[in-house]
């Protein structure tokens, strides 16, 4: 693990970079932010139940499942964070040239 617990993990894994700080701007939760992804790591304790079950309970809105992502992304804004060309999609999908530059950046 490159932080200090899972949960950081999670945010970093999803950075391009390997700032720490910039994944937290980017995909950390804001004042402004209007959709949010909730993770369940560990749920096997009924302390770790109890605080997805919080968690869940302080996100004002609707709960969608995961396979609804895709109406709230923006492809356009997806490909500048990664720096996704239009030459790439040519040989892959949007989610698969995201996945690969997740992964290249420890490489």
């Amino acid at each position: 693990m490159k932080t200090r617990n899972v949960h950081s993990e999670l945010i970093y894994s999803l950075s391009p970079t390997k700032n720490i700080a910039e994944s937290f701007k980017k995909f950390g939760l804001s004042t402004d932010s209007n959709a949010v992804i909730v993770a369940v790591i560990d749920t096997e304790t009924e302390e770790n139940s109890q605080k997805f079950n919080h968690a869940i309970h302080m996100v004002k809105g609707q709960r969608l499942g995961i396979e609804k992502i895709e109406n709230f992304s923006r492809s356009d804004d997806i490909k500048k964070v990664y720096g996704i060309t239009d030459n790439e999609l040519t040989i892959s999908d949007l989610v698969d040239a995201v996945v690969n530059k997740m992964a290249i950046k420890d490489a």
